[in-house]
């Protein structure tokens, strides 16, 4: 492949251009994922600013499958986030990897809180702040959030990204009374409008998986 080519010359005349390596990272990586990985590595080691050859490498390290490869992975979308250029789809990703190794709901909502404005630019961050707002008892939070916006249904998404029908299941089983804060909670959020049933209009039924 001619790009190939191209960007393997780019390296050889300036082996301190961080563009040249990463983009060959993306384009080999389908099949030669570990020559992608050293070269995203060697990306990243010329210019740690980019968040997003950290989120490659993130995807890289998880997809090995250890335990090692997996904190490594986490370290790398952590460092993606913290930086200037924040994309929501790396917070959503980060919070999975942070679920699936334990990490507490409450530190988990925190960050997602500290960067609620990036949140709401994907559906499906924006969905796993509202699962945890509502695992704190955050309701009022969670349900402004859900009839506040229009959630759309992709089709082609991972089945590991939680949808905002998951989201409100979560939500109304988390409402089911318990005593009699929870009862006062659950008939606000059935008086609430647009609603149908217990459900808001704007949110759509679909067969995502369930919010880690």
């Amino acid at each position: 492949m001619e790009a190939i080519l191209v960007l393997r010359r780019a390296m050889e005349l300036n082996p301190k251009d961080a563009n040249a390596p990463y983009y060959l990272g993306n384009l080999l990586y389908d099949w030669q994922p570990e020559e992608a990985t050293k070269l995203w590595e060697q990306s990243a080691a010329i210019n740690p600013t980019n968040p997003l050859v950290h989120r490659n490498l993130a995807v890289a390290y998880s997809h090995r499958g250890t335990n090692s490869d997996l904190a490594k992975a986490i370290t790398e979308l952590e460092q993606a986030v913290a930086s200037n250029r924040k994309y929501a789809m790396h917070f959503a990703e980060l919070d999975e990897l942070y679920a699936d190794t334990g990490k507490s709901p409450e530190q988990r909502l925190a960050l997602l809180e500290q960067n609620h404005s990036v949140m709401l630019k994907r559906d499906d961050a924006l969905s796993r702040e509202i699962g945890l707002k509502v695992f704190a008892g955050k309701y009022d939070e969670a349900i402004q959030l859900m009839t506040g916006r229009k959630f759309s249904v992709w089709k082609a998404a991972p089945s590991t990204w939680p949808s905002i029908g998951s989201t409100l299941t979560c939500c109304e089983d988390g409402l089911i009374p318990r005593g009699d804060n929870s009862r006062q909670q659950w008939r606000i959020f059935r008086r609430r409008k647009p609603f149908r049933t217990t459900c808001p209009q704007n949110a759509p039924r679909d067969e995502h998986a369930m919010l880690s």
